[in-house]
């Protein structure tokens, strides 16, 4: 009984493990996901920036 016990802890602990090393990767990726959309946004503004100033040295 107690030797059933153990090993379906152990079984249980095992998919635990692996469950938790995929949440890890998943969350890996998603942050490097993040930072890449942060680069392009920030060089999207930098190009906003100089299109506004190109329009306002248009307009004078």
């Amino acid at each position: 009984d107690a030797k059933k016990l153990i090993e379906e802890l152990a079984r249980e602990k095992s998919r635990l493990e692996i469950d938790a090393e995929k949440s890890n990767a998943e969350a890996q990726d998603a942050l490097a996901k993040l930072a890449r959309k942060e680069r392009e946004l920030r060089a999207a503004e930098g190009r906003l920036r100089q299109y506004e100033v190109e329009m306002g040295e248009l307009k004078v």
